[in-house]
């Protein structure tokens, strides 16, 4: 090891697998039920049978996302989760509710 390189540390190779979410055909369960249920609904929006050739494209970019990133639907829920509009914004200058 040189002297500037940072030990790694060992990992298993049946770690890494355990530590990650469950996925169908490479996208999360989530990801996977909401994909679903777009399609779905712009089937049942445009009765034509063409928006199920949607499911392709999304099921790719979920893959790439899940790819890159496997918890990247939790981060966007904590995102989501925190970053709230809240209605005294204005005149508390900060996201507070209260002093």
């Amino acid at each position: 090891m040189a002297s500037g390189e940072a030990a790694r540390p060992i990992v298993d190779e049946l770690c890494v697998p355990l530590t990650r979410p469950p996925t169908v055909m490479g996208v999360q369960y989530e990801y996977f039920a909401i994909n679903g249920l777009i399609v779905t609904i712009l089937f049942i929006a445009t009765s034509r049978f063409v928006s199920f050739l949607l499911v392709l494209p999304l099921h790719f970019v979920g893959a790439y996302l899940c790819a890159r990133d496997p918890y990247f639907l939790k981060i966007l829920e904590t995102l989501a989760n925190h970053k709230r509009a809240i209605a005294n914004l204005q005149f508390w200058g900060a996201r507070s509710y209260g002093p």
